[in-house]
């Protein structure tokens, strides 16, 4: 039997979709993807920091106490796919492990030989592969091996196998810095080809102070507009369009509002990481003449109309949410810069507003 600290394998955390799918990502396998990168970097960082207190210890402590590290520690915090019932992890397993000596392989073994990934190994991988939401998250765990192999093959097999903890867990430290770069890649490249329309609608109800023509106004607001992207990079996204915002008005009490519905121009901006999303509204053009009439039984009547106002570029403050199809956000206008304005005025303002993302590919 080898000794533990002969043993020691690198592990490669996984977290692949529940559905075995082969096809490139799109928008609904982009939350898969952003839980991949979250968990990689934090991977990483745990790695990373563990490294210097590793490097404090002998050669046989240090590596087996990364390997507790790894199977307890490290994996606090990681975000769990619902359902998902393939591989939690896979090994890279060298076939120079398997030897009864590894540090004293035969003159015919090869670091080619030596360093290859055993059958189980390389069975595990494939199918962790495979079960991963989309090929992009596969490639991006073949990175993560992929950068164990050319460590084993740059520093040759007998020098790989003899590295102690603290180089280990960098070397961890560098595969998953490969496998977040091509997660963000597969990310961009999912925005590259997506398209997000934005729905809003808001209901809010004016309550007034106590008059004989009316009590409340209520206002519903309603928009989708279509965005694309206009930048990019792995980093940054911009998408923005341009739509319409429907607005209608009802009086409660003696009055009724003429000239509604009516539309204003709206124009949506999405600037993202590809993990979160700031959303900003803005209303342009003009509001037009809006008209009043109201009716007081046995007083009489009378009629008003505003005049048509340009809206001089009115942004709403932006929206941060998470960046994936469906994502919402819920707000109460009663807490509202709008509402806080309105009390000054001795009235106010509640209800409810919601924004959400709806992600397709074009």
């Amino acid at each position: 039997m080898k000794p533990l600290i002969f043993s020691l394998l690198l592990i490669s955390f996984l977290f692949g979709a529940p559905l075995i799918n082969s096809t490139e990502c799109d928008c609904t396998q982009l939350e898969t993807l952003q839980i991949e990168l979250r968990n990689a970097k934090r991977l990483q960082d745990a790695f990373r920091n563990k490294a210097a207190e590793l490097g404090t210890m002998g050669h046989a402590q240090s590596l087996v106490e990364l390997q507790r590290f790894a199977q307890t520690d490290a994996r606090r915090g990681l975000e769990p796919l619902p359902n998902y019932k393939g591989a939690g992890e896979v090994d890279y397993d060298a076939h120079g492990n398997s030897l009864y000596d590894p540090t004293h392989p035969s003159s015919s073994d090869t670091n080619e030989s030596l360093c290859k990934m055993t059958p189980s190994a390389q069975a595990a991988l494939q199918q962790a592969m495979e079960n991963a939401g989309c090929s992009g998250i596969g490639r991006a765990l073949q990175a993560h091996e992929d950068v164990h192999h050319s460590s084993c093959m740059t520093h040759g097999f007998v020098r790989f196998f003899q590295m102690n903890g603290a180089d280990r867990a960098r070397e961890e430290v560098d595969a998953y810095g490969a496998q977040i770069k091509v997660l963000r890649a597969e990310i961009a490249q999912v925005l590259e080809h997506a398209e997000f329309k934005v729905i809003s609608d808001v209901k809010s109800r004016l309550q007034f102070p106590q008059n004989p023509l009316y009590t409340a106004e209520i206002i519903e607001n309603h928009a989708e507009v279509e965005t694309s992207r206009v930048s990019g990079s792995t980093d940054q996204f911009r998408f923005e369009g341009q739509g319409q915002q429907t607005n209608n008005v009802r009086i409660e009490g003696n009055c009724t509002v003429q000239g509604v519905p009516y539309t204003v121009p709206a124009k949506v901006t999405i600037d993202t990481d590809g993990l979160t999303a700031s959303v900003q509204f803005e209303l342009t053009g003009t509001m037009p003449s809006i008209g009043m009439q109201c009716k007081i039984p046995g007083v009489g009547s009378g009629y008003g109309m505003s005049m048509p106002v340009p809206m001089n570029s009115a942004k709403s403050p932006p929206i941060t949410l998470p960046l994936k199809d469906g994502a919402e956000f819920k707000y109460d206008q009663s807490e509202s810069e709008a509402a806080k304005i309105a009390a000054r005025g001795g009235v106010t303002m509640s209800g409810p507003g919601i924004i959400r993302i709806v992600c397709h590919k074009r």
